[in-house]
């Protein structure tokens, strides 16, 4: 596998803006600390910004998880377990199972604002991901700038988002940056969002260093010979991620293929989907040949092990382990599912930075893979292309550096620092249109719905006695 040329990279333009009197006071909302996209990427930003400006700021950690000691390394952590597994959220859940869900939402919310009843004095709040979204209904008052910072996708944001939480955070944002074009596409043309306040800023990961003899360590400890190609993929195990589409295309390849010597390894955390996907394995014969290896404290072993890497996911705005992958010189095969053709760039062939098929069409991603493995020139050559890619625009002293420009320009009452070209059309290919969401044209005169429902929207006379409004 290639490593990363030493060569590729730019230097980004120092960070110049407005002195303050005082250093702002922000506080960063996490909705977890896990191994997962959103969080790792804002753990990167964190550490740069500690260790590049004087922003005085804290972090608000949502539910734990195995990053929570490094986020405490970087700045004072209040962690409130209002979205984890700790026992009074198994009762709230339970108490939703019941039928009693407004119950145990109020028990939730009482909970996490008595932990949190000091959080008071800040310039602004920063929120990373929809689900940080429920800070603003527990903290004792909202600051008077909120930035709401999307890494999700339509699915995402409209099944996997409680209504009152996704009002709150449409109502109540001054300014929302966007991980990927497509998300920016999706709140503009999808939730009427003013494309004033949408920034683009994409994701980043820290410069590769990949370990060395790591992929042979890795082959050995997965019992995959030398000569074999190996095949990556990445996600927790869940539906978005699409593991049962990669097992899918392992299925397909070694069928019409069985002269080819491959090997298909998935890192990510398990979960209770992986059952049917161990049941689906088991009946295709492939155990020997599939590999679901967990979640890795560092997968670089791994991903320096891969010939090719399949993205599989039925919803990805911009994903890391692209990037992590592309970094180190693996080729991207993928469904157009988001962020990935973004990355990709140019259809042609000569061009290309990742390789793009229709969406859920398993057996143009299995050619894709087959004719790589096949074709060391071209695989080599893509490698390459997204490598250079990923190591100018998106890595941390690239991207962070740009990201904080957002933040001190918001602090400051500028304009975005990167603007999006307003959409003429939404597009929702997974929901099915209502007359409550149905928004088709932004250019027409004709009066369209709110995506909100007022009757849910958290409004400013919602908020409890002594509970600072937003303006």
């Amino acid at each position: 596998m290639a490593e990363p040329e030493a060569s590729i990279g730019r230097t980004p333009p120092p960070c110049v803006v407005p002195p303050y009197e005082k250093s702002p006071r922000v506080l960063f909302v996490a909705h977890e600390a896990s191994r997962t996209g959103a969080p790792m990427m804002f753990l990167h930003f964190l550490r740069w910004l500690k260790a590049n400006t004087d922003l005085d700021f804290e972090i608000l950690l949502l539910a734990g998880g195995p990053l929570t000691s490094e986020f405490e390394a970087v700045a004072p952590v209040r962690l409130v377990e209002a979205l984890g597994q700790g026992p009074r959220s198994y009762l709230e859940a339970g108490l939703a199972r019941a039928g009693l869900a407004n119950l145990g939402d109020r028990l939730k919310v009482s909970r996490s604002r008595r932990a949190v009843a000091d959080l008071c004095g800040f310039d602004a709040l920063y929120l990373n991901s929809t689900t940080s979204a429920l800070a603003l209904r527990i903290l004792p008052e909202i600051p008077p700038l909120v930035l709401s910072h999307i890494h999700e996708l339509d699915a995402a944001f409209r099944y996997w988002f409680p209504e009152s939480q996704r009002s709150a955070m449409l109502d109540q944002t001054d300014r929302f940056v966007a991980c990927a074009e497509s998300v920016a596409v999706n709140l503009i043309g999808g939730w009427r969002v003013p494309s004033s306040k949408v920034s683009c800023h994409h994701e980043f990961i820290p410069h590769p260093q990949p370990p060395p003899g790591g992929a042979a360590r890795a082959r050995a400890e997965l019992g995959i010979p030398a000569t074999a190609s190996i095949v990556g993929g990445a996600g927790s195990v869940i539906w978005r991620k699409g593991p049962d589409l990669f097992i899918q295309m392992a299925n397909d390849i070694c069928r019409n293929r069985p002269d080819l010597d491959l090997h298909f390894v998935w890192v990510g955390a398990p979960s209770l989907e992986r059952t049917p996907v161990e049941f689906d394995l088991a009946k295709m014969g492939l155990a020997d040949r599939v590999h679901f290896v967990g979640e890795v404290d560092r997968p670089d072993d791994l991903f320096s092990a891969f010939d090719v890497f399949a993205l599989t996911s039925r919803e990805d705005p911009f994903p890391l382990v692209m990037l992590e992958t592309a970094a180190i010189g693996v080729p991207i095969v993928s469904f157009a599912n988001g962020g990935v053709s973004e990355l990709a760039g140019s259809a042609l062939p000569s061009e290309r930075r990742a390789i793009v098929v229709d969406y859920l069409d398993v057996a143009a991603l299995g050619e894709a893979v087959v004719d790589l493995c096949e074709n060391e020139g071209e695989r080599l050559a893509l490698g390459r292309r997204g490598q250079r890619r990923v190591l100018e625009h998106h890595v941390v002293d690239v991207g962070a550096a740009d990201l904080y420009r957002e933040l001190r320009s918001a602090l400051d009452g500028g304009p975005v620092v990167r603007p999006v070209a307003t959409p003429t059309r939404r597009v929702h290919p997974v929901a099915p249109p209502t007359p409550d969401h149905l928004v088709t044209d932004l250019t027409s005169a004709q009066t369209v719905p709110s995506p909100t429902d007022p009757a849910t929207a958290l409004r400013r006379e919602d908020l409890e006695p002594g509970r600072r409004p937003y303006k």
